[in-house]
């Protein structure tokens, strides 16, 4: 759930409760304008506390899409066939269960008695 910048009176910016919020649901979306507020309230305790909560979401959000897009990367090799070119995406990205099937189809798959 996206926090709303709170009004306490039409107009006025309940500044003591944007960072709060924000820092409450894990929402790093409006960082540029809780920054701001919280630098104009003075509040540097919780701008502090924003920023970790802000850094880490972002940095998972970046990983999750990148994660993402390398395997899409790999399924499209895999649909077109390409399967020494899927490895490298499976491999990278630990699909180990596409992995193998990609290695079957290449007729690297190691079987032991």
């Amino acid at each position: 759930m996206t926090p709303y910048i709170a009004y306490s009176i039409p107009h006025r910016l309940d500044v003591f409760r944007v960072p709060d919020s924000y820092i409450k649901a894990e929402d790093p979306l409006n960082y540029a304008e809780v920054i701001e507020i919280a630098n104009r309230a003075g509040q540097q305790d919780d701008l502090v506390r924003y920023q970790r909560v802000a850094r880490k979401t972002l940095c998972e959000l970046k990983i999750d899409t990148e994660h993402a897009d390398i395997l899409d990367v790999g399924e499209k090799c895999f649909n077109d066939e390409l399967y020494q070119a899927a490895k490298l995406p499976f491999t990278s990205i630990s699909n180990w269960a596409r992995l193998a099937t990609t290695l079957i189809y290449l007729g690297e798959n190691q079987c032991h008695d």
